[in-house]
């Protein structure tokens, strides 16, 4: 009977288009069936109704949230059904992703749990003696997924506080090169220990001359993530590189930006997992490592950090050649 300019607007048609028409002539059979059932069951009740519709728009489906409610003559004989929506897409993909995050970190946080409380249900119940080997086996067991559970939770509660906060009042300047040297020195026995060697692929003067405003403790917290899956994936007796230089965005003829690059010689990224490694619990498997597990939110920390600096992150990689993870820093 009667559309709005909003309708008109959001669903690019003219009044004469709609009115006088039937739902179904409007809207594909499927959605037009759920907006005649509802409208039915107003009609019915006589009551108000609120519920989620959804409706298509150019760029995809839209959720909408409806209060719907009868409209009467003077005689009390309901003669139409009146419509309010408003677009809660937004809020309906926040609330999916919510319900996938707690999802996912359920399952991870259950999964050392699981181990830590069997291992410590047996030896509380004698079943298996402490100082026997196998005891000692459980204990480790535990211990190691103790360590896991609380990297897990420490992540969590650092992502969380990164995405809340913001970064730009700490920062400073200082050179890169002797961030990239603080984050060598620290990881060099753990390199060692992996056969690995840790070598910078930056050496000329000018290298050693740049200065960038950044937090240098966030910077380093990224460098020694990537470094850390380098040592992590690479073979024994191979080396990771970690390079630095400038370059210029597209739009710019002169170097205006910092590009920091990580280099294995690991098993590799699949092409189609390059973008998600950066989302949240996304961890890349290895037929030769499956082993290596982490807590899958190193990367999605570094993302986190590196986007606050006004930079970008990405990944290169060639399976079973290796990888090369690259950020920018605005000079």
């Amino acid at each position: 009977m009667l559309i709005n300019k909003r309708y008109e607007t959001t669903f690019k048609v003219a009044n004469q288009q709609v009115v006088g028409k039937s739902i179904k002539d409007v809207f594909p059979p499927d959605i037009a069936a759920e907006f005649i059932a509802n409208n039915q069951l107003v009609i019915e009740s006589g009551q108000p109704l609120e519920a989620e519709e959804i409706a298509p728009l150019e760029d995809g489906i839209h959720t909408y949230l409806s209060v719907k409610f009868p409209l009467s003559d003077t005689s009390g004989n309901i003669y139409a059904v009146c419509g309010i929506s408003t677009d809660i897409t937004a809020r309906a993909i926040t609330a999916q992703a919510k319900d996938e995050v707690i999802s996912i970190v359920s399952h991870e946080l259950r999964t050392p749990l699981t181990s830590i409380h069997g291992a410590l249900n047996l030896l509380a119940n004698n079943r298996i003696k402490i100082e026997s080997e196998r005891g000692q086996r459980f204990i480790k067991i535990a211990a190691k997924n103790a360590d896991r559970l609380v990297r897990l939770v420490n992540d969590i509660l650092e992502l969380e506080r990164l995405e809340s906060d913001t970064i730009v009042s700490a920062r400073q300047q200082c050179n890169p090169m002797h961030l990239i040297t603080i984050v060598i020195d620290t990881l060099q026995v753990l390199a060692q220990q992996a056969g690995v060697t840790l070598c910078t692929a930056s050496q000329d003067a000018e290298s050693q001359d740049i200065e960038i405003n950044v937090n240098s403790d966030r910077i380093i917290q990224v460098l020694t993530n990537l470094v850390n899956n380098a040592i992590k994936f690479s073979p024994s007796g191979e080396t990771v590189w970690i390079g630095i230089e400038k370059i210029a965005e597209p739009a710019s003829l002169t170097p205006n930006l910092l590009l920091v690059t990580v280099k294995d010689q690991g098993c590799g990224i699949p092409a189609d997992q390059l973008e998600a490694i950066f989302e949240r619990f996304h961890q890349v498997r290895c037929a030769d490592s499956p082993q290596k597990r982490g807590t899958g939110l190193g990367l999605a920390i570094c993302r986190s950090i590196v986007l606050q600096h006004g930079g970008q992150i990405w990944a290169e990689s060639i399976a079973g050649e290796g990888s090369r993870f690259c950020f920018t820093i605005p000079l």
